[in-house]
């Protein structure tokens, strides 16, 4: 990889978490931990009801994140492929991004001040 891919690839993460929607989906499923599905993982319908935006809206910063390589749609075994039924899991490329911004631990601090 050379030195202009290398920087094309960093605006594009950057450009990717710059959004606050974007970047507050990235929050949400970090560290996210529920029995019944992979850690850092939600549903479709939890990601719509904790940011409380509209469905078009929230595809569109879904897609923008997956083609930035920081999260993948997966779906449950069994489960018709509909969006409410959509899975969203962050990438080991979106987890490294937001503990190398640490990121995490600015929220930390936030919710503590708060």
């Amino acid at each position: 990889m050379d030195k202009e891919e290398i920087l094309k690839l960093w605006k594009n993460v950057f450009w990717s978490i710059s959004h606050p929607t974007r970047l507050a989906i990235l929050t949400l499923l970090y560290g996210y931990d529920e029995k019944s599905l992979p850690p850092n993982s939600l549903y479709f319908s939890d990601l719509k009801k904790g940011l409380k935006i509209e469905k078009s809206e929230l595809v569109y910063h879904l897609k923008l994140l997956q083609k930035a390589g920081l999260i993948t749609n997966m779906y449950p075994p069994g489960e018709r492929r509909k969006n409410r039924y959509s899975v969203y899991r962050l990438t080991s490329k979106g987890i490294n991004i937001l503990e190398s911004l640490k990121i995490p631990k600015m929220l930390e601090r936030y919710a503590r001040a708060h």
